[in-house]
């Protein structure tokens, strides 16, 4: 069995050395790691990476992260490496949804002035993400409307809000918006109508907006990755131990 090489600086990291530890694994922290045989890599599933850090890992190995574009995935097919994508476990997903919930209500309490029940709340997608935090707000009995980018994730949304959307609503009057759709979908013409006390939370790997022209405008935009292992680090890291050791069985 290969060696497990982990990039300890994140948290939750810490807590899954611990769990594969007790499960008789053998841990090196990836700083310390020379690349001179194959291993088993585990990355942050926010992790993006860049060419020539997939052309640094040892061949023949293989990697546990999340997605990875097709220039990385040609590089490691070039390397002989194996990429499992931890976003594709579907009890990981859910979890790690749950875990991204809790903490951007975390980031909304701080970055706002008012009570998230006298808030105008806009969830803008319904993935895995967006579910978790529609239920999580409803459970709650915070108002909240979702914006949907088909008719099927509408439908479903309604089980949660009555205040249902598509994605050309009006952003007038919203106190918060958390996107959990990766891709740019806001039009530069469409930010003039978001107020600067308007709190933006982004939640998804590829920005809804144009980052420098929010910027520009001075909104609050708040792109907030791999939350799961920054605000619930323990729980994040015994996701990823189930998660990686279901797949080895």
């Amino acid at each position: 069995m290969y060696d497990f090489v982990i990039e300890l600086k994140d948290t939750r990291m810490v807590y899954l050395e611990k769990i594969l530890v007790q499960n008789g694994y053998s841990v090196i922290d990836y700083r310390a790691f020379d690349g001179s045989r194959s291993a088993i890599y585990v990355f942050s599933p926010a992790r993006r990476f860049k060419e020539d850090e997939l052309a640094f890992l040892a061949k023949n190995s293989i990697i546990y992260a999340g997605n990875i574009d097709e220039r990385g995935k040609e590089v490691l097919r070039s390397r002989g490496i194996a990429h499992v994508n931890m976003l594709k476990d579907e009890i990981f997903a859910y979890e790690n949804a749950i875990y991204t919930a809790e903490a951007a209500l975390m980031l909304i309490i701080r970055n706002t002035s008012k009570s998230v029940y006298d808030m105008n709340m806009l969830i803008m997608g319904y993935g895995r993400v967006g579910k978790a935090m529609a239920q999580l707000l409803n459970s709650l009995g915070v108002r909240f409307a979702v914006a949907a980018r088909n008719y099927v994730e509408r439908a479903a949304a309604r089980l949660t809000t009555d205040d249902v959307r598509d994605l050309s609503t009006s952003f007038e009057g919203v106190d918060v918006i958390v996107n959990t759709i990766p891709a740019e979908i806001v039009a530069a013409e469409k930010l003039l109508s978001i107020r600067k006390e308007c709190y933006i939370l982004e939640l998804a790997s590829m920005n809804v907006l144009d980052a420098e022209e929010a910027e520009k405008l001075e909104l609050k935009y708040d792109i907030a990755l791999g939350l799961p292992g920054k605000f619930t680090p323990e729980s994040a890291g015994k996701s990823l131990a189930g998660a990686i050791i279901r797949s080895l069985q």
